[in-house]
């Protein structure tokens, strides 16, 4: 598939790098200002640069208060019979709907642990979606991690708390552990490797 990513920050860039692990895809990444990236994708600053150019899925990959001023510039690159995917956090269809009207959307809500392959991601389609549209998605978020369909977008939004904002319990629990680990004596390194280690086998 040919396949345009909007926005290329901490989460965009994170699938990005998995993406491009499995080269079953041709991206192009639209970002003003974006790190190096591989001599096999296509990088422009802004819409105009595409001059034209059709892609069968556009990912939106901006802060949720860029969307409106973002957005309708990219708004006819899809092409028929192609899906928006929004990682944007907190942004309704409804949103989109606003500035896209009634096209085929999937929100997903990815998680940071995407970044080594091991991430969850919630997804929601919209009505005007197809299974195929939905499948696509599906196996594109699969290739970071869990890719777990919901059935609503409220559930999306409760995912969040869970999937979203759960790495960052578990990491303040490991914190909190090696802590009292240190507490019974052991040096900072052997508290962190047992505690590590006991994770790691659990």
């Amino acid at each position: 598939m040919d396949i345009l990513l909007i926005g290329c920050g901490q989460m965009g860039g994170a699938l990005l790098k998995q993406w491009q692990q499995t080269r079953t895809n041709c991206f192009t990444v639209a970002d003003p200002a974006v790190p190096t990236l591989g001599s096999d994708l296509r990088h422009v600053t802004s819409a105009s640069a595409l001059k034209g150019t059709k892609f069968d899925m556009i990912i939106i990959a901006v802060k949720p208060q860029l969307i409106a001023q973002v957005l309708p510039d990219y708004r006819l690159a899809l092409r028929a019979g192609g899906v928006f995917v929004s990682i944007a956090a907190g942004a309704s269809c409804a949103t989109y709907e606003t500035i896209l009207g009634q096209v085929p959307l999937v929100r997903v809500m990815p998680n940071l642990p995407a970044m080594v392959g091991r991430g969850v991601s919630g997804l929601y389609a919209n009505a005007a979606c197809t299974p195929q549209h939905l499948t696509q998605v599906t196996n594109l978020m699969a290739q970071t991690g869990k890719a777990i369909t919901v059935a609503s977008e409220d559930e999306i939004d409760r995912l969040t708390a869970i999937s979203g904002s759960g790495p960052g319990y578990i990491f303040e629990i490991i914190r909190s552990f090696i802590k009292a680990t240190e507490g019974l004596g052991f040096s900072p390194q052997t508290a962190q490797n047992l505690v590590l280690g006991t994770m790691a086998g659990a």
